[in-house]
């Protein structure tokens, strides 16, 4: 659960929509810098795997995948503009004109590879054994892919808005490290006390993200966490400790 010190302020077409509680104070959200306190330091900056909600939350302003959902749960387009079923094993995927963070075009040589680094054997991936169902790999022309299955898979468009499937550039040398075609970028990260980000000038969607930066500051105690959120030091934290619930309620505007 998430909680913040004002009404919602986007930053850039997260994942899902975030239940957000306004609270009479206000910390950096007018000068367009949300500071969000955090439970953990990411582990891993792999996008591929889960290490946990944190990490999660740092890796959906970095990264972004082929499709994604609408705040009301409804399946939308990211990098993929458009996808359709053309035949029972057969996916085709349009990529619209979306480029990564240091300005190189997304393009179906992008999708093949992240795919075909999911699937490997060495792979830990979260969504390794459906992704190897994928059997073919084909760029129709400069913009549009085909993947085809050995059986039909109804859902395979959902694998594609899981936060875990992330497309990163061809030839990545170090995943943990890639660019990746998020809202945000990483600037800066000191283990164990922060994550510091800053608005991609590359990101797709016009006028987004709102926010120049996201500033993730680790507060591995729920006291200490919940006390800078009161205190007007963070706008945003997660892991709301369940002894806190009532008190967050009572400052509910």
């Amino acid at each position: 659960m998430l909680i913040s010190r004002r009404s919602l302020l986007a930053f850039g077409a997260a994942a899902a929509a975030v239940p957000l509680i306004g609270l009479p104070a206000f910390a950096q959200s007018a000068s367009g810098n949300l500071i969000v306190g955090l439970s953990a330091y990411p582990s891993n900056f792999n996008p591929f795997l889960d290490v946990g909600a944190a990490a999660a939350f740092v890796q959906q302003t970095l990264h972004r995948g082929l499709l994604g959902y609408t705040p009301d749960g409804e399946l939308r387009g990211e990098l993929a503009e458009t996808w359709k079923n053309v035949e029972p094993t057969v996916w085709e995927f349009k990529l619209r004109d979306a480029k990564f963070s240091d300005g190189k075009k997304v393009t179906p040589a992008d999708v093949e590879w992240t795919l075909k680094q999911i699937a490997a054997d060495a792979s830990t991936a979260v969504l390794k054994n459906q992704v190897k169902q994928i059997v073919k790999f084909e760029a129709v022309d400069d913009s549009t892919i085909r993947l085809t299955t050995a059986d039909p898979v109804a859902v395979l468009p959902l694998w594609f808005a899981n936060y875990y499937l992330p497309i990163l550039p061809a030839g990545t040398a170090d995943v943990t490290t890639a660019v990746g075609a998020g809202p945000f970028v990483l600037k800066k990260a000191e283990r164990g006390q922060f994550v510091e980000t800053a608005a991609s000038e590359h990101f797709y969607r016009p006028g987004e993200p709102k926010l120049k930066t996201i500033k993730f500051i680790i507060y591995a105690d729920e006291n200490l966490r919940t006390a800078a959120l009161m205190a007007g030091d963070v706008d945003l934290i997660d892991f709301v400790p369940w002894q806190s619930m009532g008190r967050s309620k009572a400052i509910r505007s």
